[in-house]
């Protein structure tokens, strides 16, 4: 469903509707199969320093994975996430799903991703958009 090359140019990353996604060298021969969705991939990224694969699926999950094709983490969504980036520095990292919602995640102290506050998404919109009725600013005090 996806297809991707890292960003140092040496490795191929496929997501396909087996529910894996696939690590290859330029040359065809496999390196590791991330397998871990229970459903189709839809999507894959690589970081920017080239170190870990987002993968987007049906099942309502994005995956990080190490090179290795060990996980990292699991990010949900109530539905499909249709797709995963990296921030330009990898410290953060935005999904989309069609349950209507798309969210960041973040690196905290100890390494761990989690999803940041959606007030925290949303803040600097509702102080600085003319479409939003005051009234409406109180979801983030």
């Amino acid at each position: 469903e996806d297809v991707r090359f890292s960003p140092d140019g040496n490795t191929i990353a496929t997501a396909s509707s087996d529910g894996t996604a696939k690590l290859w060298r330029k040359d065809g021969s496999l390196v590791t199969t991330l397998a871990g969705h229970s459903a189709a991939v839809y999507g894959v990224r690589f970081s920017p320093d080239n170190n870990t694969i987002a993968t987007a699926s049906r099942d309502g999950t994005a995956k990080l994975w190490h090179k290795d094709g060990s996980l990292v983490a699991t990010l949900g969504h109530s539905n499909d996430v249709e797709d995963v980036r990296f921030s330009p520095d990898g410290n953060t990292i935005a999904t989309a799903s069609r349950d209507g919602t798309a969210k960041l995640w973040s690196k905290d102290s100890s390494l761990n991703w989690r999803e940041l506050h959606p007030c925290l998404q949303l803040k600097g919109y509702l102080q600085s958009s003319p479409l939003v009725e005051q009234e409406e600013e109180h979801l983030c005090d």
